[in-house]
């Protein structure tokens, strides 16, 4: 009796279990064949779909000219191009009523080719629907087969060589633009063996180092990415070089109604030193009067000092930007030299003029001596009070490895800039007087230059206002953060002196512009800002353990207004 009873428990236990198999579907992430070089999955892809549909911020965006201008843009255009050879091969046009009608909860894609456009995506949606989706009702333009099983449908333009294909399996909805992928697909859905994105160590890695996935959660294979021509041409920010040292990344984005996060790893090929970061948090307290923030934990010497000439004592263009055309060679340009000139020398360099002199020598051997634990820029604009134009107001803090001496920092900047602004020291002496406890010095010349130095703390400011606003937070207490890098931008105080002094650039170039074509920053890109206006602040964390870098970024939102 006994034994019968143990075996009916076994028997339940086996039974039950296999329910639960049976009842656990398998992750979206199992179901894609390996060699992707990125993977996204959403959580409820119909979802957000729908707020993406119905938000303001859509509305807005195809109603501004940041919009007009993509929609003429080369990558516009070639994806415009693709779409159609998919819409000529399979009649079938990639339009909002196809991704209405095939967007379900949990989806997946993942991206084999970006510059072939080869992907594979999965979605559950419900047999019901998935049989009323566009793709279903046209499926007597494609070709039926089989795999693992399974009927799929599949079609293959000859002209363009363009392959679409879809299967519905139970509650899955999949599509690609690669039988191979689809087939492999179907195979891993139905139990069959194969090498899986889940595997792949990538992937793997990637997923062991973030936290819970998000709404929405993006890996990326950088290895692949970065090789990759397409991705190199068209990735906006221009820093390929920088992200080859990283094998894979991984992004989780969360929303709540008043923020967007995001949480990003970065995985080192091969590990770093990792920065000491612990003066970090001691100047992030100094940043709440700035509309723009910036900290970098333990930055190389000469990083400070470009911060402090490029924002403060040698405002302006760098010089102008490499072109990326070739030049164009002309039969009529004069030759080099001529026979008959026996007067010019050829064995020196030319006579230069001498002229306005910037000698950083000094403040160098001054941050080198003092190597910086820690650099924080601070920035605002601000209205002159004519109230016709826009400056910006810029504070350097420098923590460094142990006190400052005010005397030589004052004479390092006073050697920098004095044969920049003026002669024989006229106007580059300089003027004492306090904040609170603290001695603040002000050049008495045309040059807008404030110093103040505490212990281990240099201030350096071109508003000597702002520096003793910054000087009132010295005694705030630290945020308790661990980071090797902070950013922060308020949005909402910014945008409109952000307007205004594009408006002011570009005016007068305005009659160069090419018909139809807005101007960049005034148009184009403030149309940009505008339609995102919601995004009242960012903000950015990133911690550097050598092996990873951890970033979070957190977008605030303000309320939405009627009718968006």
């Amino acid at each position: 009796m006994k034994k019968f009873l143990l075996l009916a428990c076994v028997a339940a236990v086996a039974v039950w279990l296999t329910a639960q198999n049976a009842a656990t579907p398998k992750p979206l992430n199992e179901l894609m064949p390996s060699g992707a070089m990125l993977y996204l999955e959403a959580r409820d892809f119909r979802a957000l779909v729908n707020d993406w549909n119905a938000s303001g911020e859509k509305k807005a965006w195809l109603a501004s000219g940041n919009y007009q201008v993509f929609s003429r843009s080369r990558l516009y255009l070639r994806l415009k191009q693709v779409f159609e050879e998919y819409s000529n091969a399979t009649g079938v046009p990639p339009d909002r009523n196809l991704l209405t009608s095939v967007a379900g909860g949990e989806s997946a894609i993942a991206i084999y080719d970006i510059s072939a456009l080869e992907f594979l995506y999965v979605t559950r949606l419900p047999s019901t629907q998935a049989m009323q989706s566009v793709l279903w009702k046209a499926k007597e333009r494609f070709t039926a087969r089989t795999a693992a099983g399974t009927p799929y449908y599949t079609k293959t333009d000859p002209a363009t060589r363009r392959t679409a294909a879809f299967a519905i399996a139970g509650d899955l909805l999949l599509a690609a633009t690669r039988e191979e992928a689809l087939t492999g697909a179907l195979g891993l859905l139905s139990g069959a063996g194969g090498n899986t994105v889940r595997r792949e160590p990538w992937f793997e890695e990637a997923s062991r180092a973030a936290a819970a996935p998000g709404e929405l959660r993006m890996v990326m294979n950088m290895e692949k990415l970065t090789r990759n021509s397409s991705f190199r041409s068209y990735w906006i920010q221009r820093n390929v070089p920088d992200l080859r040292q990283y094998s894979s990344a991984i992004d989780d984005l969360r929303r709540t109604p008043s923020e967007v996060r995001e949480d990003r790893v970065l995985l080192r090929a091969d590990p770093a030193p990792a920065p000491d970061a612990s003066a970090l948090p001691g100047l992030l307290r100094l940043t709440a009067n700035a509309s723009l923030y910036r900290a970098w934990a333990q930055p190389d010497p000469a990083f400070a000092l470009d911060l402090i000439s490029a924002k403060i004592l040698r405002p302006g263009p760098r010089g102008a930007a490499g072109s990326r055309v070739a030049p164009v060679v002309s039969l009529d340009a004069p030759l080099a030299g001529d026979e008959t000139d026996l007067e010019t020398r050829i064995d020196g360099a030319p006579y230069e003029a001498p002229g306005a002199v910037y000698r950083p020598e000094a403040l160098r051997a001054l941050l080198e001596g003092n190597h910086p634990r820690a650099v924080l820029q601070l920035q605002s604009s601000r209205t002159t009070p004519d109230r016709v134009f826009v400056t910006n107001d810029s504070t350097i803090v420098i923590e460094g490895s142990s006190n400052w001496n005010a005397a030589a920092a004052r004479d390092a900047i006073t050697r920098a800039v004095e044969s920049l602004y003026t002669t024989s020291r006229i106007g580059v002496e300089w003027r004492e007087r306090r904040a609170g406890s603290i001695a603040l010095w002000e050049l008495d010349g045309l040059a807008p230059v404030a110093l103040a130095a505490r212990g281990s703390t240099l201030l350096i400011s071109n508003q000597s206002g702002n520096l003793e606003a910054v000087l009132g937070l010295l005694d705030g207490a630290a945020p308790a953060v661990t980071a090797s890098y902070a950013a922060g931008y308020r949005a909402a105080a910014e945008i409109p002196n952000y307007t205004r002094i594009m408006q002011q650039i570009e005016a007068p170039q305005a009659g160069g512009q090419a018909p139809g074509e807005p101007p960049l920053f005034p148009a184009n890109i403030a149309s940009l800002a505008r339609s995102l206006q919601r995004v009242q602040s960012a903000s950015v964390l990133a911690g550097d353990d050598g092996r990873n870098v951890k970033q979070t970024i957190r977008y605030t939102l303000g309320r939405s207004t009627p009718g968006q």
